[in-house]
């Protein structure tokens, strides 16, 4: 399965999920579950947050939502390190 864009369900249907999931062990699923979780944390911390502009939160949504697992660490990267650093050097 493709990790970072999730093409192989659009391409191959839902029915070929539960074949890649099953390959993985126990400790991989849970694995996958916590950074489900850690998706949706970031998704609603996007959606919470304020921005400059309204197009700043669409842009981050729909990176988070497309690329999910790329978008995830870009956000994280640029949220909780670049705008923490900027803001302190005022």
């Amino acid at each position: 399965m493709d990790l970072v864009t999730g093409f192989e369900v659009l391409t191959k249907g839902a029915h070929h999920m539960s074949g890649t999931v099953s390959k993985f062990g126990l400790a991989g699923k849970l694995i996958m579950v916590i950074l489900l979780i850690l998706w949706i944390a970031l998704l609603i911390d996007c959606l919470q947050r304020k921005f400059k502009t309204d197009m700043d939160k669409i842009a981050w949504i729909i990176v988070l939502v497309f690329v999910p697992a790329v978008g995830a660490i870009v956000y994280i990267y640029a949220v909780f390190f670049l705008f923490k650093k900027k803001k302190r050097r005022r």
